[in-house]
C-alpha cells in the first residue's frame, strides 16, 4: 500500500510539473502532462492512474499552482481545463495499450500507435470544452484547439512507447497493474 501512494504520488508531481514543461509551437504551446499521463497509465495501471489524476485536478482546484496557469475553483472557467479533464481516459485508454503490448497481440508500432490514439479522447474534450467556454464553434478554433496537436501526441506515443521498452523488465510495471 505504501509502495501504491508512493508511486501515485510521483505521477502527482510529474503532472504539476509538466504543466510547466512547455514546447512552443505554432499557435499555441504544448505541456508535457499528456506524456505524464501517458506513463501513469502504463506504470501504475488505470485504477492507480485515475486516482493520481484525481488527486491533482483536486489539489489544483482547491487552490495550490499546479495547473499552468495557477489553481483554484476559477480554473475551472480557462478554456484549457477540459484537456485537463481528458487526462482521465489518456491514462485508462494507455493503461489498456500497455496491457494488450504486455499480451504480445501487438509490436513496438501498433503500441505506439494504441498510445497516440489514447491521447484523442483528451483532445477532443480539450476542444470541445474550450469551443463552450469560448462560444464559438468555428473550424479555425477547432483546428488550433484540436488538429494542430496531433503531431504531438503522435510524438509523445513514441516516446512513452520507447520508455517502456526500456524500463518494462523492472519490477514496478508488474506491482501495480489492475
Amino acid at each position: 500500500m505504501t509502495k501504491r501512494l508512493c508511486y501515485i504520488g510521483v505521477f502527482v508531481a510529474l503532472l504539476s510539473v509538466g504543466a510547466y514543461l512547455r514546447i512552443p509551437i505554432s499557435g499555441g504551446a504544448v505541456s508535457l502532462q499528456t506524456l505524464f499521463a501517458m506513463l501513469c497509465g502504463v506504470v501504475i495501471g488505470r485504477k492507480n492512474a485515475c486516482i493520481c489524476v484525481g488527486v491533482y485536478l483536486a489539489v489544483g482546484l482547491i487552490g495550490l499552482p499546479v495547473f499552468s496557469l495557477g489553481g483554484g475553483l476559477s480554473y475551472l472557467a480557462q478554456p484549457t481545463f477540459g484537456y485537463l479533464l481528458g487526462l482521465f481516459p489518456l491514462a485508462v485508454l494507455s493503461s489498456m495499450a500497455f496491457e494488450r503490448f504486455q499480451n504480445k497481440k501487438m509490436g513496438f508500432w501498433g503500441f505506439a500507435l494504441l498510445l497516440f490514439l489514447s491521447a484523442i479522447p483528451t483532445l477532443m474534450i480539450g476542444s470541445i470544452y474550450l469551443c463552450i467556454i469560448s462560444g464559438s464553434f468555428t473550424l479555425a478554433l477547432i483546428k488550433a484547439s484540436f488538429l494542430i496537436y496531433l503531431p504531438v501526441e503522435f510524438l509523445k506515443g513514441l516516446v512513452c512507447a520507447s520508455a517502456v521498452l526500456g524500463l518494462r523488465n523492472y519490477s514496478f510495471f508488474r506491482h501495480f497493474q489492475d
